[in-house]
């Protein structure tokens, strides 16, 4: 998972792989980004599975950005992402029925 920062806006290249393992990496580089008070691009293009555990983690950091007045956008979510959210019923949390 990489991280690139620019000046207004932090994106998050999610992996292939989004399972329980990756949650905790993945909350750990919301947090930094968040702590940045940047704007969160998401990028989830390459992601392949991903898991209740993870789309949980995706789930508080949207609803934690927007409370506090940030912005967390999609780069080309990837269908297997999509569909995953669609399943649990997070699309429209997520931001996904927008992209």
């Amino acid at each position: 998972m990489t991280t690139t920062q620019s000046i207004e806006i932090v994106t998050l290249e999610l992996p292939p792989e989004l399972g329980s393992a990756e949650a905790e990496t993945l909350r750990a580089r919301f947090v930094d980004a968040f702590d940045a008070q940047r704007s969160v691009c998401v990028s989830g293009a390459s992601v392949r599975r991903v898991g209740t555990a993870a789309l949980q983690v995706l789930a508080a950091a949207c609803v934690a950005q927007r409370s506090d007045g940030g912005a967390l956008t999609w780069r080309q979510p990837s269908k297997a992402l999509t569909e995953a959210a669609a399943t649990v019923g997070l699309s429209e949390l997520l931001g996904l029925n927008e992209v």
